[in-house]
């Protein structure tokens, strides 16, 4: 049986680096003090990511291009 697993919430990011690129239209998005709460939708499938106050997505239904910091986005739980 494989492995659960989950993309960090926190390893997603709006602006280019060296990432893996991840294309998806935004659901919703939420600002929780210091931090942002976005949901995407990609592929059929809802993520959620925390985003930094700096990083500026569009409004609710636009396409956008989320970059996942490779070293921490991908989880296997146990």
């Amino acid at each position: 049986v494989p492995a659960p697993r989950r993309i960090a919430p926190d390893a997603g990011y709006l602006n280019p680096g060296p990432a893996v690129a991840l294309d998806g239209r935004l659901i919703e998005r939420s600002f929780r003090g210091s931090q942002q709460r976005i949901v995407v939708e990609a592929g059929g499938t809802r993520l959620t990511f925390v985003l930094s106050l700096w990083e500026s997505p569009p409004p609710a239904g636009e396409i956008i291009r989320l970059h996942l910091d490779t070293d921490k986005a991908f989880q296997v739980l146990p």
